[in-house]
C-alpha cells in the first residue's frame, strides 16, 4: 500500500459519509468528498499531524459533459513538512 492510500484510508475512517470514493491512478490517490463536507475535510487535512496538507498546489474546474453530474472541482493538496500530496474532487449540483 502506498503511502498516499493509507493517508486516503485515514481520511475515510474519520470521514466514513464525507468520503465517497477513493481512486487510484498511476500512483496518484484521489479523495472523492460530499461537497457538504469539504470545508470540514479540508481543515482536516491542514491541521491533522499525520498529514499537515499545508499548500494548495493546484485548483481546477472539469467538464466531464455528457455525463451527470458533470461539473467538479479538484484540489490538490501537499504537505511541505512531510513531502506528500493528496487530490479531493467536489462534484457540482446535478443539473
Amino acid at each position: 500500500m502506498s503511502d498516499r492510500l493509507a493517508v486516503a484510508n485515514t481520511m475515510q475512517e474519520h470521514f466514513p459519509q464525507a468520503v465517497m470514493e477513493i481512486i487510484e491512478f498511476r500512483g496518484d490517490v484521489t479523495l472523492v468528498v460530499d461537497r457538504t463536507s469539504l470545508v470540514e475535510v479540508a481543515a482536516f487535512c491542514r491541521d491533522a499531524e499525520g498529514l499537515r496538507f499545508n499548500l494548495l498546489s493546484d485548483l481546477s474546474g472539469i467538464d466531464y459533459w455528457p455525463k451527470v453530474p458533470r461539473f467538479a472541482v479538484s484540489y490538490v493538496l501537499y504537505s511541505l513538512p512531510l513531502n506528500h500530496t493528496i487530490r479531493l474532487k467536489v462534484y457540482a449540483l446535478d443539473e
